[in-house]
């Protein structure tokens, strides 16, 4: 029988020793060292650089930057079998803000970024439920974001834009007056709080429908739909300073379950290019390791999506909020009749409000405004609105009904006072408070973006205190 010889035996026994089962502290620790940059090398051919699958901001990235940052030498050496020399490299190099940061450790590589995943998983690193992560970049992104949105704004403003408008959702199909009436009978006990708290109780609702699109467009063109609720006769003080003391509360909402943007950052590289009139550049660049795939399958299907009515369409909040102190939630608020995506006959670029108009001036509709609860912190992540959280894993429960009784909307007066609402997922009691990245760039951006346009047209903000229109 033939046997390798020592240098290959050896070779074959350390890359066992990786894959399998891990080492014994220091029996082969100054040979390995020796080869260090070699070993380097190979980690970066073998997944190094995208840390083997874990998505820079991800949940499963929280994990494994809680797993360098805390655990011991020993639970990285024995526990997780990790080289030791790469224990030991991760204990001395901490404090870890980033992936990359813990990436350019040597000796950690694929291995150790699995090692540490399922350590963390297994053993209760992870962010639980209702938990929060905050990237290390979220407050740069955060600036940069309301920048760019500022500079939209006052551009358009200078090249002759009367009035200023939103940044986003600029083109408004109608502000309707509504009715919420909550209905608690499917909610547990530790979920009626906040607007949920009273049964039957019903508040008198502005509801701002819209185009998501930063510049107006044809209704016929795809883009995401907006429906904005700002609830009246809500008491208590609002997490926001400025309008603490006013008795209103915004929902916000749009006609897909899921963002093309993840996080803070992804929300700054997607408007910068918006803003720039090359949103396309944000899907796919020089890398194609880079390219954005699952968000812009998440666009494609958004903008293939056809409504017949703003009546007739759901919409979600896609991002999550509290609900007490118990629970995390999403959003949906579902048409009573059904959806439907059948346009008119001959459907021309303002047909959303067109249609509206006809289906208000013929009688009532309705929304059923639900609540979705997170089981699982990591299939229902708080941190990433990309990802759908699974309806039949945890339902949609009733929470209240929208009634939108008949009227006309569209008098000079009302597109006015609509134009000049603001909405704010922020606007809201601490109930109801809004969690994850994208709300948090939301309260800088939406409260920034308001007072520049609410200045630029020479406005004050103020907040409805019933269906009255002023100047009607």
């Amino acid at each position: 029988m033939r046997w390798f010889p020592k240098t290959a035996a050896m070779a074959v026994a350390a890359t066992l020793c990786t894959v399998a089962v891990g080492c014994e502290a220091d029996d082969t620790e100054a040979e390995l060292e020796q080869r260090q940059d070699g070993q380097d090398d190979r980690f970066v051919s073998l997944g190094k650089a995208d840390s083997n699958g874990v998505e820079d901001r991800s949940w499963a990235a929280a994990c494994v930057l809680n797993v360098a940052n805390q655990a011991t030498l020993e639970q990285l050496d024995d526990d997780m079998s990790l080289w030791r020399t790469a224990a030991k490299n991760i204990v001395a190099a901490r404090p870890y803000d980033t992936l990359e940061q813990l990436d350019d450790v040597d000796w950690v590589g694929w291995y150790a970024f699995r090692q540490m995943k399922g350590y963390g998983v297994e053993k209760g690193f992870c962010p639980g439920l209702n938990e929060e992560y905050v990237p290390a970049d979220e407050a740069e992104s955060t600036a940069a974001v309301v920048e760019a949105s500022l500079e939209h704004v006052q551009g358009e403003w200078d090249e002759g834009q009367r009035p200023a408008l939103r940044d986003a959702h600029p083109k408004a199909h109608g502000c309707v007056r509504a009715f919420f009436e909550v209905d608690n009978d499917a909610l547990p006990a530790d979920m009626r709080v906040g607007i949920f708290a009273n049964d039957g109780k019903e508040h008198p609702a502005w509801i701002r429908f819209s185009n998501g699109s930063f510049t107006p467009s044809p209704d016929t063109e795809g883009d995401i739909r907006g429906m904005a609720i700002k609830l009246m006769e809500v008491p208590g003080a609002k997490i926001l300073e400025k309008e603490k003391d006013a008795q209103t509360q915004d929902f916000l909402l749009i006609n897909t379950p899921v963002l093309m943007v993840r996080n803070a950052y992804d929300y700054v590289e997607f408007s910068q290019k918006a803003f720039d009139g090359n949103p396309v550049s944000f899907f796919f660049g020089l890398n194609p390791l880079e390219w954005n795939f699952r968000e812009l399958t998440i666009t494609l299907k958004t903008l293939a999506k056809k409504i017949a009515s703003p009546l007739q369409s759901r919409y979600w909040s896609t991002t999550p909020y509290k609900l007490g102190d118990a629970y995390s939630v999403k959003y949906s608020a579902r048409p009573c009749e059904g959806e439907s995506n059948k346009r008119p006959d001959g459907a021309g670029p303002d047909y959303l409000a067109e249609v509206m108009a006809e289906q208000l001036s013929a009688g009532d509709r309705c929304f059923e405004f639900m609540v979705q609860a997170q089981i699982d912190p990591e299939t229902m992540p708080i941190e990433d609105p990309s990802l759908e959280w699974d309806a039949e894993k945890s339902p949609y429960l009733v929470a209240g009904r929208i009634h939108v009784p008949t009227q006309r909307f569209d008098s000079p007066a009302q597109t006015d006072f609509c134009e000049h609402l603001s909405f704010n997922p922020w606007h809201s009691l601490p109930e109801h408070a809004p969690l994850g990245g994208i709300n948090r760039v939301r309260r800088s951006v939406y409260d920034a973006i308001s007072a520049l346009r609410h200045d630029l047209n020479e406005r004050p903000r103020v907040e409805p205190v019933d269906h009255t229109v002023p100047g009607e």
